[in-house]
C-alpha cells in the first residue's frame, strides 16, 4: 500500500505536504476502512470465537479505542517515515514499528473478549 498504491496516488516526493497527504489516508482511509475491519474479522475467524461478521460487529464496538491507540502511534512515525526514510528502507521501519503495534492491537482487540461480563 504504502510505497505502491501511496506512490501512484501522491507521488513519490518526500516533502512535507506529500508526507501530508499520505498519513491523512492511511489514518482516515487505509486503516478504519480497510486494515482493521480486515483485523477483526480475520482474528475471530481464526481464532473460532466467532465469524467475520462477530469481528466487524465487535470492530465497530471498538472502533474510537482502536483508532485512538492507533493515532497516538502512526501518524507522527508515518509523517517522519514519509518525508526522511529513504523508499526503500520503509518498508522495514514499519515492520519494526508494527510489530509494537500489533502487541498493543492484540491488547485491544482481546481486552473485552476476555473480560468477563459485568451483570
Amino acid at each position: 500500500v504504502y510505497n505502491v498504491a501511496f506512490a501512484r496516488i501522491f507521488g513519490n516526493g518526500m516533502d512535507l505536504r506529500t508526507g501530508m497527504q499520505k498519513v491523512i489516508a492511511d489514518a482516515l482511509v487505509h486503516v478504519p476502512m480497510l486494515y482493521l475491519p480486515l483485523y477483526y474479522a480475520f482474528e475471530d475467524t481464526a481464532l473460532g470465537i466467532g465469524s467475520p461478521m462477530t469481528g466487524l460487529a465487535r470492530y465497530r464496538e471498538e472502533i474510537w479505542d482502536t483508532l485512538s491507540a492507533y493515532w497516538k502511534i502512526f501518524p507522527a512515525f508515518h509523517l517522519f517515515n514519509f518525508t526522511v526514510t529513504p523508499p526503500e528502507l520503509r518498508i522495514g521501519l514499519i515492520a519494526c514499528v508494527s510489530f509494537v503495534w500489533l502487541i498493543v492491537l492484540s491488547y485491544l482487540s482481546h481486552y473485552n473478549v476476555e473480560k468477563p461480563q459485568e451483570e
